[in-house]
């Protein structure tokens, strides 16, 4: 007698796969609700691991590069797209910001915009007008003290500078809703267009710190310069508020006269947060140094 197998599936209808991470039914290769991949043997197999990480890297790497050419080269475009629901070829606002901060605070070294010497603060306005002379001379009572100081503040004004940058996104977004208030925009709609500005101006930084700003002060013998810095300052400030407006025109749809307003009004915002910025760190620096 010959033997026949026995067809457990004889109307041919595709076995089910139970989802691991939502618990639905998988018909195909992939779960339809949340987009999670039928497991397969051939996925433990170390060819398949290091394909996966060759993908999974080269994927990230074009992400990345897309969106900060995007930034860089076509103001305001990001954010259009991001909200006409063309999101997939980009990085999310958020975490495009997280990995250029990232890059900055790798990047920058001790010479950045957003820190200032301990000598500034002594030294230049308008720290002193705000009371920080008045601070470090009631600290400060001899010319050993004031190097012991003056190490440990810079030391940690160079690290700590990069490391709240996000408090300017709620700050531009604040601003740009004070500039745009009749284009009637969702509050997320003007936190993610500040994210995307200002990730432009921390590539922006990097770039220029990395080519002009750092080599200067090898050149120059020194870490700070006053001259150096306001020359910069204003240079910088010129192109970031040239590029909002050109961003707002894009995002906003705003006419001539508030883009040149907003233009206006962000590098003077920008200029004050800056300070204010700086300040903000001097006292939490200063008032836990150990002196």
């Amino acid at each position: 007698m010959t033997s026949k197998s026995v067809d457990r599936n004889p109307n041919n209808v595709e076995q089910l796969y139970t989802c691991p991470t939502c618990g639905n039914a998988i018909a195909g290769n992939f779960c339809q609700t949340c987009g999670e991949k039928k497991l397969d043997r051939h996925d433990f197999s170390f060819k398949h691991v290091i394909e996966e990480a060759f993908e999974g890297f080269t994927h990230f790497d074009n992400k990345f590069f897309r969106t900060a050419y995007l930034l860089l080269f076509k103001p305001g475009q990001l954010s259009v797209d991001f909200f006409n629901g063309r999101k997939v070829p980009y990085m999310r606002p958020f975490q495009m910001f997280v990995i250029c901060n990232i890059l900055f605070f790798l990047l920058a070294g001790k010479v950045n915009f957003f820190a200032q010497p301990l000598s500034s603060f002594n030294d230049y306005d308008p720290y002193i007008q705000l009371g920080s002379k008045k601070i470090i001379d009631s600290i400060v009572k001899s010319e050993a003290q004031w190097q012991l100081l003056a190490v440990e503040f810079n030391e940690r004004m160079a690290s700590d500078s990069k490391a709240f940058l996000a408090i300017f996104i709620p700050v531009f977004a604040l601003g740009s809703i004070g500039v745009n208030k009749n284009k009637r925009k969702f509050l997320a709609e003007h936190l993610v267009f500040s994210a995307h500005f200002f990730t432009f101006i921390l590539i922006f930084y990097t770039f220029f710190l990395v080519l002009i700003a750092q080599p200067y002060a090898k050149l120059a013998g020194q870490g700070f310069n006053q001259t150096f810095d306001m020359v910069s300052s204003l240079f910088c400030v010129s192109i970031i508020s040239i590029y909002y407006g050109l961003a707002a025109k894009k995002f906003y749809g705003a006419n001539s006269l508030r883009v040149i307003a907003g233009s206006v009004s962000i590098a003077i915002l920008f200029m004050l947060a800056l300070v204010s910025y700086r300040m903000l760190l001097f006292y939490k620096i200063i008032l836990n140094s150990q002196f």
